[in-house]
């Protein structure tokens, strides 16, 4: 391969802080005529350490859309092995940075870990480099207020339900992204009709309620209103995204829609039937709309 600038880090749900390295990644391999890439794991290391279990932000395909938009050259996901897992520090640095991509720049978050058992931190990152021919650009921390900008921060507001502190420590909005499938018809039949999408078990979604949202469906963004959960008053067993378009009409089953979650209206409630759960559904569109 020929020299590159490499950023490394897992950059799940590319908050603020991921979107400044990666500029200043970006902006140090044109300044030195080097080929930019993320260096990621294909799956987090954790998911492969603790199982299954362990949820991210975001899927690999809406990652490395955002981060190429940023300006980085290309975005590679390696499969994440127990070897890889297993290497030293040194090790990576040698064989992975040096060998492999010819690494002449590595940029990495200041609390950043590699190599077995998370042996290596950003100091090392340092060293290594001097001895393995790359500088080390180690990026400061970014503050909001008194929190630090990560994607700690972007999953504890996710699970409050807090979408306006999400997008504001984000880069981009939270989004869920998948093909409109068939439900148990009861929207088109008692209530309001639904786009509904089931995000993939491995991402990590926000707290079940009722929020504001923008939908692109067909090419176009129209105003929405969005369940999170299982709808306890129709019993559905599966958590997922179920969606109303006031000004959309139309079959969509199979088409993929993106729905933009901008702020939470309120919880999820169970109802004690759909007539109670309609007329709430009202009120919720009527101080989304007309509020």
């Amino acid at each position: 391969m020929k020299e590159t600038a490499v950023a490394l880090g897992n950059f799940d749900g590319v908050s603020k802080a991921h979107k400044k390295l990666i500029e200043t990644l970006a902006a140090a391999a044109k300044d030195k005529s080097l080929y930019s890439v993320a260096f990621i794991f294909e799956t987090h290391p954790l998911r492969v350490l603790r199982g299954d279990t362990y949820k991210v932000l975001m899927t690999n395909e809406k990652k490395r859309e955002i981060l190429l938009s940023l300006g980085i050259d290309e975005v590679i996901f390696e499969p994440t092995t127990k070897e890889l897992l297993g290497m030293s520090p040194e090790a990576f640095a040698k064989d992975v940075l040096r060998d492999r991509f010819s690494a002449k720049t590595v940029a990495a978050g200041f609390n950043y870990t590699f190599g077995r058992g998370g042996a290596g931190d950003a100091a090392l990152l340092k060293k290594l480099g001097e001895k393995y021919g790359f500088e080390a650009i180690i990026m400061d921390d970014i503050k909001d207020g008194d929190e630090t900008v990560s994607s700690t921060v972007l999953k504890a507001a996710l699970s409050a339900g807090d979408i306006i502190k999400y997008n504001r420590f984000s880069y981009m909005p939270y989004s869920i992204k998948g093909e409109v499938e068939h439900g148990k018809s009861l929207g088109h039949k008692k209530l309001f009709p639904t786009a509904n999408v089931t995000p993939p078990d491995f991402l990590y979604l926000p707290k079940s309620g009722v929020y504001k949202t923008e939908t692109q469906v067909l090419g176009k963004k129209y105003k929405s209103i969005t369940n999170i959960g299982v709808n306890p008053t129709v019993e559905q067993a599966k958590k997922r995204s179920e969606t109303y378009i006031p000004s959309f009409s139309g079959d969509i089953y199979g088409e993929t829609i993106e729905v933009t979650f901008l702020e939470k209206i309120r919880d999820e409630h169970k109802f004690k039937n759909t007539d109670e759960l309609k007329k709430q559904l009202q009120k919720d569109i009527d101080s989304v709309f007309n509020g």
